[in-house]
């Protein structure tokens, strides 16, 4: 996948082929992102643009006689998956990285989606959405009995309706939060 991209971002002509081909087919003029191993987004943007212009850069490749380079329809498909498994904590990184001060209210509210992306997502059978499940269960497997964030949660009027699930947990902060001291 990184031999693809590196040979669109060294040659010229590949770049000016697979540019043509995006303006014929009518897709969108993007270049191909290459993959920086001390940041794991880059990655998956890197997965996802080429999952985007699959069908540009094959036909590329084919025109410039680098058909070694084309990825076959098993590749694809495993590009897809990742890509599919690790956009919700591309997400999650983006929501967390937007703002200048993060509310500690939010990490319980991405961690649940981050667990329930995974675990659906697991239940197809993706090692790496296998492994990220496991990964979020043991991490964070008692982050709602940690009292700050969860009545930070709690207490933040954008998550009236997450639902926490341990409920009496959340009556024990409840009513310690109704019993502080002014």
């Amino acid at each position: 996948k990184c031999a693809i991209v590196g040979f669109f971002h060294h040659s010229s002509e590949a770049a000016e082929k697979l540019i043509e081909i995006q303006n014929q087919l009518k897709m969108p003029e993007h270049k191909l992102i290459q993959s920086v191993k001390t940041r794991w987004h880059f990655i998956f943007y890197m997965l996802d643009r080429i999952a985007e212009q699959q069908q540009d850069i094959i036909t590329s490749l084919c025109l410039l006689g680098k058909n070694t380079l084309c990825l076959s329809e098993e590749e694809l498909a495993q590009i897809r998956s990742i890509s599919n498994v690790l956009k919700p904590f591309e997400e999650a990184t983006r929501e967390v990285s937007a703002e200048n001060y993060v509310s500690i209210s939010k990490v319980i509210p991405l961690v649940t989606l981050l667990q329930k992306t995974t675990s659906n997502t697991e239940q197809q059978g993706n090692p790496l959405a296998v492994h990220l499940s496991r990964q979020c269960k043991r991490s964070f497997q008692n982050i709602e009995h940690n009292y700050t964030l969860t009545a930070s949660t709690l207490l933040d009027i954008r998550f009236e309706i997450v639902v926490l699930s341990d409920s009496g947990n959340v009556d024990n902060i409840k009513g310690r939060l109704l019993n502080c001291k002014h």
